[in-house]
């Protein structure tokens, strides 16, 4: 009588041949997961020069904070406005919980961006920064810093309820007095009650600016930079009143770009580098890229820096640097400073209508309970990207294109 060694309970030959399967299948992801244990290659591809968080076969999207990518949101689309990053707030799930039947197409284009940062004073630099899942330091930071896309969010806990300043805010602020005699100076902790509640509209202003720029504050926090602001460098009602405020033009640095160097002989004046042979002079004039909207054209100019223009064919680009990264290089460059133009002379704009009311209220004392008049508004400048622009001849070029893509053929009679 013959024993049965084998494992494989008796039955039907197809439930036998099944179970045999199952056991070779197992033993067989067992033996290759050893072997990963033991050896494990991730082929990680190298780093382009230059990158860009925009795919090459996307179309250019403005930058609606030059702090900040725009965020992509339903079918890619970009949001209008800068939206807070609330991940923070929200509970952390296992690696199982994160996947599910859509697994295989979670990288989405916004995860893929990364943060690009360049200097301004010409030479090009490429960086990678990872984009944390946590909540930022919180810090200061009086004007925009150079880089085209940091985002800057502070106290990401609070982000979710009151960021608007409303009055119940200012009714919370402790930091007043109850009454205050006429020709008094005024210092921060100067004001009554019903002087800050008349400064709230300046208070909503600045911080609409602030969101601009890519700061997002709690309205407490709001409120208390709004007061240093305005109180900054020992301000108070006693100091010399300042001549109104104008809108700086944009600099030339402002307005293009470097991106490379002359690729032909160069020819000069000076009579020092014209004891130089062609080969000293050759690669030494930086060429610059800038972009002129002004006469319903786009027009992409090469130039040196005391406005000569030169060919694209006679430009040698920086190593790594193609021609379409450096027209987005410049449009981020110009996106920014202008940013920073509009951003702080419209701060400058509430400072100063904060000031001008706080001196008329130290002079009547805090019983005449003046108003705000109407030269004491804050007038805030519109900020409209040069990006934006661009898109704007680029949207009417893309019209012609259909117009002459969709005519019938032309034809003519003699």
């Amino acid at each position: 009588m013959s024993s049965n060694t084998s494992s494989i309970p008796p039955g039907p030959l197809s439930h036998v041949r099944a179970t045999e399967a199952h056991e070779r299948i197992s033993k067989d992801i067992d033996h290759c997961h050893d072997s990963n244990l033991q050896q494990c290659h991730l082929s990680v591809p190298a780093q382009p020069h230059y990158t860009y968080p925009y795919n090459p076969g996307w179309p250019y999207v403005p930058q609606y904070n030059t702090y900040q990518l725009p965020q992509l949101g339903y079918l890619g689309h970009p949001h209008p406005f800068p939206q807070p990053d609330l991940r923070s707030l929200q509970p952390s799930l296992s690696a199982s919980q994160q996947s599910g039947p859509h697994a295989e197409h979670e990288t989405l284009p916004n995860q893929q961006q990364a943060r690009y940062n360049y200097t301004l004073n010409g030479d090009v630099t490429a960086g990678y920064f990872s984009k944390s899942q946590h909540p930022r330091k919180c810090f200061k930071s009086i004007h925009p810093q150079s880089g085209a896309c940091t985002r800057v969010i502070r106290d990401a806990d609070s982000l979710q309820s009151n960021l608007d300043v409303s009055f119940e805010d200012v009714d919370k602020d402790e930091g007043f007095v109850k009454d205050r005699l006429p020709k008094k100076i005024i210092l921060r902790e100067s004001l009554t009650r019903g002087e800050k509640m008349r400064l709230l509209d300046l208070v909503r202003q600045y911080e609409e600016v602030q969101r601009t720029r890519g700061i997002f504050l709690p309205a407490s926090k709001t409120l208390k930079e709004f007061y240093n602001t305005v109180f900054r460098r020992f301000w108070d009602s006693s100091s010399k009143s300042y001549s109104p405020v104008v809108l700086r033009p944009a600099r030339h640095s402002d307005l293009y770009f470097e991106i490379g160097h002359c690729r032909q002989d160069a020819t000069s004046s000076q009579p020092e580098e014209e004891e130089r042979g062609p080969k000293a002079l050759k690669k030494t004039i930086p060429i610059f890229l800038s972009l002129n909207l002004e006469a319903d054209e786009i027009d992409w100019r090469y130039h040196d820096k005391d406005g000569n223009r030169f060919k694209a064919s006679d430009v040698t680009l920086h190593h790594g640097l193609s021609i379409r990264q450096a027209k987005k290089n410049l449009l981020d460059h110009q996106d920014q400073k202008e940013t920073k133009r509009i951003c702080e002379h419209n701060i400058d704009q509430i400072v100063h209508a904060a000031r001008r009311r706080i001196v008329k209220w130290a002079v009547a004392g805090s019983a005449a309970q003046l108003g705000v008049d109407d030269e004491d508004k804050a007038t805030m400048e519109i900020l409209r990207l040069p990006s934006e622009r661009f898109l704007a001849r680029f949207e009417e070029a893309c019209a012609l294109r259909d117009y002459l893509v969709q005519r019938p053929k032309p034809s003519y009679k003699d």
